[in-house]
C-alpha cells in the first residue's frame, strides 16, 4: 500500500488507509497475540483515494477519491467498496484536509474549500454538503480543534496565517506571529496543507507546521505563535499528532521521515 494519508477509528481499534491504485483498505488493529502478525486487509473503497477521515465517535469512515468525490462507510461490517454511499463534490485530483466534526454525534466531516469550511453530512442514506456561515479573508488550506474544548477552532489559510475560534466557528480572530508562516499547497494529493496538532491535556495549546523549518506553538488558543524548531531540518511536514500525554509531538514529512518534539526539551 501507498498511503497518502491514514486514520484509526480507536473504538472498533481499526486502521484505515487512503492509498495509491488499492482505495482505502482497513486493518484490525489486534494482531492475534506474538506469534500472529498477519491481520486481513478489508477493501473499503476502489481506486485512488486521497484522503481518509473517521467519524461519529469512530462508527463511519470517509473517503476522498481522487476525481472529487466523498464517500461514506460504517466501520462495522465494512469491507465492501461498492456499499459506499458517495457524491462527486471537488475536481480531479485535489484535495485539502478532511477532519470529523467537532460534534461527534453528527455523521459529518469538514473540509476547508475556498473562503469557508464545508461540511459533508450523511443523512442516513444520502451525503450532503453545505457551507459554514463565516467567510475567510483567503482561501481556507487546514482545518482543526482542540479535544479538550471543541469550542476552540484554528484554520490555515493560503498565506499560511491562522485564524482561530474560541465560539465553536461563531467568529474568528486572526492569530500573531512575527516570522514567517508554514507555507501550504492544494495541487494534488501529494502535496498536504499545513498541519495542526492540539494538546491533549491542555485546551489552549495548539501546534501548527507546514513547509518550510517552521514549527509554531501558541499557548493561548491561538492569539500567539512562536516557533521551536531547534535540530529540526525538513523540507515540508505533512501530519502532526500529540502523544496521549501531551509531552511529545510526532511530525510525518514529504522526503524527511517521521521526527519527534519533546516538549520537556523544547527540542527535536
Amino acid at each position: 500500500m501507498m498511503c497518502y494519508d491514514a486514520a484509526t477509528s480507536e473504538k472498533h481499534n481499526r486502521i484505515y488507509g487512503a492509498n495509491q491504485d488499492r482505495g482505502s483498505q482497513s486493518i484490525l488493529g489486534n494482531d492475534g497475540g506474538q506469534d500472529n502478525f498477519i491481520s486481513p486487509a478489508l477493501r473499503e473503497a476502489n481506486t485512488d483515494v486521497l484522503r481518509v477521515a473517521i467519524a461519529k465517535d469512530g462508527e463511519s469512515a470517509w473517503f476522498w477519491y481522487y476525481f472529487g468525490t466523498i464517500g461514506r462507510s460504517p466501520v462495522v461490517g465494512g469491507g465492501d467498496f461498492s456499499a459506499v454511499t458517495r457524491k462527486d463534490f471537488y475536481g480531479n485530483w485535489t484535495a485539502t484536509m478532511m477532519v470529523a466534526s467537532p460534534n461527534q454525534t453528527e455523521d459529518a466531516v469538514y473540509i476547508p474549500w475556498g473562503n469557508q469550511l464545508q461540511k459533508i453530512s450523511y443523512d442516513g442514506s444520502d451525503v450532503n454538503r453545505t457551507s459554514h456561515s463565516y467567510t475567510f479573508p483567503e482561501a481556507t488550506l487546514s482545518f482543526g480543534y482542540s479535544e479538550v474544548n471543541k469550542n476552540r477552532w484554528y484554520v490555515a489559510l493560503a498565506s499560511g496565517k491562522v485564524m482561530y475560534s474560541t465560539d465553536g466557528g461563531n467568529t474568528f480572530s486572526q492569530s500573531n506571529y512575527s516570522g514567517p508562516w508554514p507555507q501550504g499547497q492544494v495541487s494534488s494529493s501529494r502535496k498536504r496543507s499545513p498541519a495542526f496538532a492540539t494538546s491533549p491535556i491542555d485546551e489552549a495549546t495548539v501546534y501548527y507546521a507546514g513547509e518550510g523549518t517552521n514549527f509554531l506553538i501558541s499557548t493561548d488558543g491561538g492569539q500567539t505563535f512562536t516557533n521551536h524548531n531547534d535540530g529540526l531540518e525538513v523540507d515540508r511536514i505533512v501530519s502532526l499528532a500529540a502523544s496521549p500525554n501531551g509531552q511529545f509531538i510526532f511530525a510525518a514529512c514529504d522526503f524527511d521521515g517521521a521526527w519527534v518534539f519533546s516538549i520537556q526539551q523544547d527540542k527535536w
